[in-house]
């Protein structure tokens, strides 16, 4: 058992006293040849291995340091909300905000207080849980200390118990024979410990609770057929589940507070960000299933001079997602709904992300429906290899081997993909709209939205040459590939999951959504309609992209000389260019930038985005030449409606999403290094190496 307990632990420099941790982790081994008196003897063929470990332990808060609203802020008084010199940090009422020739005004709160006339409904049923948390660190009002980095976390717990266990057996079939299995299995918890979790109490802390299971399976066969022919099979199997999720979820919030037009908000409190606080609730069940076997077998043969090895692999890889994480709505704060119009440097901008809260100008709005999404990425390897010894002094390594990843399919077949060249019916037809993967009405009648890529052809070829008994070279060249499977969560699901995001493109002139009002319409799945995102953000594999294996090519030159009977030296070059490399750098649908550099060259830097910022429908935009896009294109972005939204290639999305699902590989890399390495073999066993890389 090693045993680890806080009342043996020193306090740290800094802290006022020692935070809880309390830690045993023991187990047990065994093992041997299976004997079973008077029915089997296993000695010299038949072997087990078990183990168990386990792990318990508490770890408390090490005074971290939040930032809450203060008592008076709850009553709409912001009169000692002041920057970090102790300034006044001025509120803006946006109920005032308009024109004002080229650009946009508001009026400060008389005496930086908001009436309370003005308040949200519904963040007054959310401040409710938060008002008894105050500042606690001492510091006096109308200083800095008093409203930032105000609130000391003392107390609180994690529990994170763990159980692994494992068991092995090892079986001898014959001379020429042997057979292995293996089992292992995982539990992981993290939970809040008795006192609570370190951070706000519940509900407005923001962790989660955890869950880790893993099960893992192993079975291999190995033959010698021959004095020079080996075989390897071999059989994996593994599971994997994760799941996270708030302490606040399934406990009846609908009778207590809710965001209307979310999916759910009896399931969950409301996650509440802000741009200066800490952030109140956490996501609901989110997390991941990973099961996949695969299958192995290598072939080794000698003959003559050759070495060669054969061999070939199968893999089922599934990557499947779930989760609901804000089912029960989401609602983002920004201090620019209440600072001066399209202002974004703070503090001297102005405004406060708890103060646009009070008044229900809400920033960014997120709701989702139950996602379940299995994805599937069969992946086959091939390779031979011949080591051939043409002399005593030259030895030659050639071999090929062929990597494929087949085009990702879903269980169910519910994938959908962006294409850009579809007509968009509800957004007058311009180009950019969902397809659907299956069969049926609106559907493609195949189970990949995306072609295959079948050029993964991977040459190698190196030597080894003595030009004498003190003077080796060597030399190598190689073309590898990368496996292609889910890199990030779940994607590619519109249309039969719900995901909506609605952020705000105005920089804060206008509200995305008024809190009283709750989200923007949306349409809930299924849902088989190539518009099904429009005013969202939407996934794209871009073809063959997604397909496509990241691509490595290494080429490498060394040579080595005995100096002394005691004394190597080696110098080398190494290289490695990488190409097709998944990244996330892409972005499709950003405002042309050579719409803007003339915006800036008509109208100047200041004038260009005040027009960029400002509504489709306002004379702003109409006396700069713009107009909506396409029909209905306000009445779908609401506050978002901007001419820079109006501006973007595909304006009715927000976001082309290329990164998280394979769809950008756009990356590329290189690198190129000189080593000089030697090594000396001194007396009684020591050995010395100095080596230097210049890369």
């Amino acid at each position: 058992d090693f045993l680890r307990n806080d009342k043996m632990d020193a306090r740290g420099f800094f802290a006022a006293k020692r935070s809880i941790y309390r830690q045993n982790d023991y187990g047990l081994t065994a093992s041997g040849p299976v004997r079973i008196p008077k029915l089997y003897d296993g000695r010299n063929k038949t072997f087990y291995f078990f183990s168990y470990e386990g792990f318990r332990n508490r770890v408390g808060a090490n005074d971290t340091f939040l930032s809450v609203p203060t008592p008076e802020m709850y009553k709409g008084d912001f009169s000692k909300w002041v920057d970090q010199s102790n300034k006044l940090i001025p509120i803006y009422n946006p109920l005032t905000t308009r024109a004002s020739g080229n650009s946009t005004i508001r009026d400060v709160f008389p005496n930086n207080q908001i009436p309370a006339s003005l308040f949200s409904t519904t963040a007054n049923s959310i401040a409710a849980f938060g008002a008894a948390v105050a500042p606690n660190r001492g510091f006096a009002p109308g200083t800095s200390g008093y409203v930032r980095n105000n609130y000391q976390v003392s107390g609180g717990t994690m529990v994170t118990p763990t159980d692994k266990w494992s068991v092995k057996g090892d079986q001898i079939l014959g001379s020429k024979q042997r057979i292995s299995f293996l089992y292992n299995t995982t539990k992981f918890r993290n939970n809040p410990g008795p006192n609570g979790p370190p951070g706000l109490p519940q509900p407005l802390w923001n962790g989660q609770i955890q869950a880790w299971d893993t099960e893992a399976f192993r079975f291999s066969h190995d033959y010698t057929v021959s004095a020079n022919m080996v075989n390897h099979f071999s059989f994996a199997k593994n599971t994997f589940t994760k799941n996270s999720y708030s302490a606040n979820v399934d406990k009846d919030w609908k009778s207590k507070v809710c965001i209307k037009n979310v999916v759910d908000c009896n399931q969950n409190f409301p996650t509440i960000n802000f741009t200066e606080y800490t952030a109140w609730g956490g996501a609901s069940y989110n997390g991941t299933n990973q099961p996949g076997w695969g299958l192995k077998d290598d072939l080794s043969y000698i003959r003559g001079r050759h070495t060669m090895k054969f061999g070939f692999q199968f893999q089922q890889q599934n990557a499947d997602g779930f989760g609901q994480q804000d089912i029960g709505g989401r609602a983002d704060f920004s201090f620019q709904s209440t600072s001066v119009p399209g202002q974004t440097a703070f503090p001297a901008s102005g405004g406060s992300s708890f103060a646009s809260f009070l008044l229900g100008q809400a920033f960014l709005g997120r709701t989702e429906t139950i996602r379940d999404v299995t994805q599937r990425y069969p992946y086959y390897g091939f390779y031979a290899r011949d080591d051939f010894r043409i002399s005593k002094k030259l030895m030659i390594n050639f071999g090929l081997r062929y990597d494929m990843t087949q085009p990702p399919t879903n269980k169910l077949d519910q994938y959908s993909d962006f294409n850009p060249t579809r007509p968009n019916p509800a957004a007058g037809n311009i180009p950019g709209a969902l397809w659907f993967a299956g069969d049926g009405p609106g559907r493609e009648g195949k189970r990949s939205l995306v072609p295959g890529w079948y050029g993964g052809w991977g040459p190698r070829l190196g030597f080894a040459y003595t030009a004498n008994e003190k003077t080796t070279f060597r030399a190598g060249f190689g073309r590898s590939f990368s496996r292609v499977t889910a890199v990030q969560g779940s994607g590619h699901f519109a249309g039969f999951i719900g995901q909506y995001q609605f952020n705000n493109g105005s920089q804060g002139v206008q509200p995305t959504f008024l809190l009283d009002q709750g989200l923007p319409p949306y349409t809930l799945p299924p849902s088989i309609n190539p518009s099904f995102s429009n005013g969202n953000t939407v996934d794209y594999w871009q073809g063959q992209e997604a397909t496509r294996a990241p691509e490595n090519i290494f080429w490498t030159f060394t040579m080595q000389r005995q100096l002394a009977a005691n004394m190597t030296l080696e110098v080398g070059y190494n290289a490695t260019a990488g190409s097709h490399l998944q990244t996330g750098l892409l972005n499709l649908n950003q405002t042309p930038t050579a719409i803007m550099s003339q915006l800036i060259s008509q109208y100047g830097g200041t004038q260009a985005l005040a027009i960029l910022r400002a509504d489709i429908t306002s004379a702003t935009a109409a006396n700069a030449g713009f107009k909506e896009p396409f029909p209905g294109f306000k009445a779908l972005w609401g506050g978002s409606a901007t001419v820079a939204q109006a501006l973007r290639p595909f304006p009715q999305y927000s976001t082309i999403s290329t990164g998280v699902q394979n769809g950008d590989k756009s990356g590329h890399s290189s690198y190129h290094a000189m080593v000089i390495k030697a090594d000396r073999r001194f007396s009684k066993g020591l050995t010395g190496q100095w080596s230097y890389v210049f890369s």
